[in-house]
């Protein structure tokens, strides 16, 4: 059986770091992973972990984490929806994918979030991850914003920018 609940930084830190691993390295292609990544990446944990507007849960089966969700909420001013939720980070350990995990992380965010008085929740995903965008319609989320890039070149090995053809 799966259960959600708060993360502990302390216990549940290790495990949510080597799910980021295999989540980033799969969705970011050409992203390195390093010891500088996993220090920020505590960093903002260690931030998050004291719940203002943000909230961490992991996903524990037979005493494992084997997934793990970011909630957040944002302030809009200018917007009618003055609180607006959102999903920051959401994995789930490659072995227990397609097991309902993830819909469970994502509905317990859901939940999080109204209990905040967010009327919606809003998220991004690699458009690479087939699987993470079929979930997301099959929950009722749809595409209601584009992201786009441009790559301007590539860093060299000195840390300078080689410009495209």
């Amino acid at each position: 059986m799966v259960r959600v609940r708060p993360m502990n930084l302390r216990l549940d830190g290790e495990a949510v770091l080597a799910l980021q691993q295999e989540t980033y390295c799969t969705n970011f292609p050409g992203f390195q992973y390093g010891i500088e990544f996993e220090r920020e990446f505590s960093r903002q944990l260690r931030h998050a972990e004291r719940p203002d507007r943000e909230e961490l849960f992991v996903a524990e089966m037979n005493g494992q984490v084997v997934g793990f969700l970011w909630m957040g909420t944002l302030l809009a001013e200018f917007s009618p929806e003055p609180v607006q939720a959102i999903v920051k980070n959401v994995s789930v350990a490659p072995e227990r994918r397609r097991q309902g995990i993830g819909r469970l992380l994502i509905q317990h965010g859901e939940s999080w979030a109204m209990a905040r008085g967010a009327p919606r929740v809003r998220l991004q995903v690699t458009v690479s991850n087939a699987a993470a965008v079929a979930l997301y319609h099959d929950l009722g989320y749809s595409v209601d914003r584009y992201e786009m890039t441009k790559p301007l070149g590539s860093v060299s090995e000195s840390g300078g920018l080689t410009p495209n053809g």
